[in-house]
């Protein structure tokens, strides 16, 4: 994993400045971190299955406007029940190749974080 790309990156924000953005830095390491623009969280988790099974990670987060998309920062402490969230939305074929990129980096940087044991803060302003 090229780890350049997790330092400071704001690819998938850029071009929205003045919009909302959430970035999502390692607390242990706050270079590395990602800042994207919530529209593309919406397409990765903002439609999410109503089977009954409840949500987790993401999904719940932003859905229900609590935790990591409350009013104030949020530290993940259990990385692995988010990139297992994002992780349900692997089949998706998305209209843009910039979400298909963006979602990609998102769990990257998830996997980075598990695999170093790391917590990630997340501020959406």
């Amino acid at each position: 994993m090229d780890i350049g790309m997790l330092r400071n990156n704001t690819k998938f924000y850029d071009g929205f400045e003045g919009e909302e953005e959430i970035t999502l830095s390692i607390v242990e390491t706050p270079d590395i971190n990602i800042h994207i623009w919530s529209g593309y969280f919406y397409d990765f988790v903002g439609k999410p299955a109503l089977d009954g099974n409840g949500w987790r990670g993401f999904t719940r987060d932003y859905n229900q406007m609590e935790r990591s998309f409350g009013n104030e920062d949020y530290v993940i402490t259990d990385v692995k029940e988010y990139l297992d969230d994002l992780l349900t939305y692997s089949n998706i074929k998305y209209d843009y190749t910039e979400i298909s990129e963006c979602y990609s980096l998102l769990c990257c940087f998830l996997e980075y974080a598990l695999k170093y044991n790391y917590h990630i803060n997340v501020h959406v302003f």
